[in-house]
């Protein structure tokens, strides 16, 4: 059975647990890349989480902060576990974070590598555009509209 919990604030060692789980399903890994231990802080005290769980095992989570001020949710993780994946969990994910959008809050916001086709056309699917170019990365957004 499947189960998404959305907007849950993790501790510290939940987020490094969490970021060490799913190190291998980035390329590159995250551990190339960031600081678990600097990273699993500053997520725990400013990201929220959804959360998917198979039969009790975490098999995905979108990371996100809120922006009130600018009216935006920003994503900089997300990811299916490998044993997870073509089961449309992240479309089922990013629809729940899609529920938070609002008055409060206008757009999601995330960056994806150039080079990274798989991530790019699944957010492409998901509705995000590109806003911004920034050397190896692209800046997405999806903005909410009555018809989204």
């Amino acid at each position: 059975m499947m189960n998404i919990l959305s907007d849950i604030k993790l501790s510290e060692e939940s987020v490094h647990d969490l970021l060490e789980r799913f190190d291998t399903a980035f390329s590159p890994s995250l551990h190339e890349g960031i600081d678990f231990d600097l990273y699993s802080k500053k997520l725990s005290e400013n990201a929220y989480f959804i959360l998917t769980e198979q039969d009790s095992q975490l098999i995905g989570f979108v990371a996100y902060y809120k922006n009130l001020d600018g009216k935006f949710l920003y994503i900089p993780f997300t990811a299916v576990h490998p044993d997870g994946r073509h089961k449309h969990l992240g479309h089922k994910m990013f629809t729940q974070l899609k529920d938070h959008l609002n008055n409060q809050y206008l757009q999601i916001k995330l960056e994806v590598l150039k080079n990274n086709v798989y991530a790019r056309s699944f957010y492409e699917r998901e509705g995000f555009v590109i806003s911004e170019d920034r050397n190896e990365k692209l800046l997405l957004e999806y903005t909410h509209t009555k018809s989204n």
